[in-house]
């Protein structure tokens, strides 16, 4: 991947591990399965928002971290020649991914992750469905040879831990 500026808006508990993909572990996400560690990450600030607070009724306190990525093997859900080389379906975003009937298995985009990462790649670009932009999932950073990540923090304002927000 080129070098991008991508952001991330951390609630409270994670803005102090802001490279960490233990909570997408915790709980599972649209790309990675529970216990699959994933980074989510937005090209622009305000899709970066949208997607913390997508299943909160109300706003809820977030931490707006920006990053800086680059390398590793990058996918693009909008590219037909990947969907059609690792047989995803052209409407995985529109199916759903939460809830109980997932309990014990793998949504669709779980799966369809699953597949990509055997075939070695490090992350998929998708577009998001809370706002116009685009999203950064990746599976593997900051590992040799894999995508680089780098959570800009010049002044030293992120937590230091987590018990900092409590």
């Amino acid at each position: 991947m080129e070098p991008a500026i991508c952001y991330r808006a951390h609630t409270p508990e994670w803005a102090s591990m802001p490279t960490s993909g233990a909570g997408a572990a915790k709980n599972g996400g649209r790309w990675n399965a529970r216990s699959r560690p994933a980074l989510y990450l937005s090209f622009d600030p305000l899709t970066a928002v949208k997607e913390t607070n997508q299943q909160i009724l109300d706003f809820i306190p977030i931490t707006l971290v920006r990053y800086q990525v680059s390398g590793g093997m990058i996918a693009d859900y909008d590219d037909a020649n990947l969907r059609k080389k690792h047989a995803l379906a052209d409407n995985l975003m529109s199916q759903p991914w939460w809830g109980p009937q997932f309990a014990e298995l793998l949504s669709p985009t779980q799966q369809a992750a699953e597949q990509l990462i055997a075939a070695g790649l490090d992350g998929l670009i998708y577009q998001s469905t809370q706002a116009a932009g685009h999203n950064l999932v990746l599976w593997h950073w900051n590992e040799i040879g894999g995508a680089s990540v780098v959570a800009e923090d010049k002044h030293g304002l992120l937590p230091k831990n987590r018990d900092s927000w409590r």
